[in-house]
C-alpha cells in the first residue's frame, strides 16, 4: 500500500474513532475501549507481543453444541448490516473483503442479533496475523482465527461452540489439523480451545513479534516438547511454562 493510501486510510479511520470507541466501550468496557483507541494511536507506531501456536487434530476434537437460545451458521454478505452492530466500521469493511475473497465465517446468533463470530482460512496472510508469520500452514490444515464473543455472552459456551463449528467444517472438507494463534493472556480463547481440545492438542511453540511503523518482524520459537492438554488448567500451566 502506498504512503498516500495509508494516510487516506488512517484519516478515514480517525473520523470513525469516536463511534468505534463508543461501540467498544458498550460491548467490552474499558478493556475494549483501550484496544480501540490503541489501534489508532500507539499501535500505529509500535507494538510487540507473544502468541501461542496451537494445533488440534480434527479426528479427535470435542464437538460442543451451542448453548440454549444460540444458533450458529455460516455468514453471508447479507449478514453484514446486522454484524455491524458488534464491530467497528473498519472491521465491517474487512469482513466484506474477507467474504469477497472466499473466507468462511461462522456467526453465533441470539434470535436475530449476532453475539459472536469466528473465521476459517486456508492460508496465513498479513491481515490475519498480528505478526509477520514465519510459518507455513500445512496443506492439510486450516487456520482458525479471529474468534470473538460479546461481553455479556462470554463464559456461556458460545466461543467453544463457534470453535467447534469451524473445526467440524475443516474435518468435513478432509483436512487433518486446525491451527490457531492465541496470546497467552487471551483466557477466553484459550478456554474455547480447551473445551474442544482432544488428547493430542498441543502447543507447538510461540511467535514473538515487534511492529515498528509499517514493518513487522516475527520469530517462531518451538516448544521443548510436544505439549498436550485436556483442559483449560493444563493450557494455562503449559503456556506459563513456555520460555519467557
Amino acid at each position: 500500500m502506498s504512503l498516500r493510501a495509508r494516510l487516506t486510510s488512517y484519516a478515514r479511520g480517525l473520523t470513525t474513532l469516536p463511534e468505534d470507541a463508543t461501540l467498544a466501550y458498550r460491548r467490552g468496557g474499558l478493556v475494549e475501549l483501550w484496544q480501540a483507541v490503541a489501534e489508532w494511536s500507539i499501535h500505529r507506531l509500535v507494538r510487540w507481543g507473544r502468541i501461542l501456536v496451537i494445533v488440534q487434530r480434527l479426528d479427535e476434537f470435542r464437538d460442543v453444541a451451542p448453548p440454549t437460545g444460540i444458533t450458529i451458521r455460516r455468514a453471508t454478505p447479507a449478514d453484514l448490516p446486522a454484524l455491524a452492530e458488534i464491530m467497528s466500521r473498519r472491521d465491517a469493511e474487512r469482513f466484506g473483503d474477507y467474504m469477497a475473497r472466499g473466507l468462511i465465517c461462522f456467526v453465533a446468533w441470539e434470535g436475530d442479533r449476532p453475539v459472536g463470530y469466528a473465521w476459517n482460512a486456508d492460508r496465513f496472510t498479513s491481515d490475519m496475523t498480528a505478526t509477520a508469520c514465519p510459518l507455513a500452514l500445512p496443506p492439510t490444515a486450516t487456520y482458525l482465527w479471529n474468534l470473538y464473543v460479546i461481553r455479556r455472552r462470554r463464559g456461556h459456551g458460545v466461543g467453544a461452540a463457534l470453535a467447534s463449528a469451524r473445526l467440524r467444517l475443516a474435518r468435513d472438507r478432509g483436512l487433518r489439523e486446525g491451527w490457531t494463534m492465541i496470546a497467552p493472556t487471551n483466557y477466553g480463547s484459550l478456554r474455547a480451545v480447551g473445551k474442544t481440545a482432544g488428547p493430542n492438542t498441543r502447543i507447538i511453540g510461540e511467535l514473538r513479534y515487534v511492529k515498528l511503523l509499517t514493518r513487522v518482524y516475527g520469530q517462531f520459537r518451538p516448544s521443548d516438547s510436544a505439549l498436550t492438554t485436556i483442559d483449560v488448567g493444563a493450557f494455562s500451566s503449559r503456556a506459563a511454562a513456555l520460555p519467557k
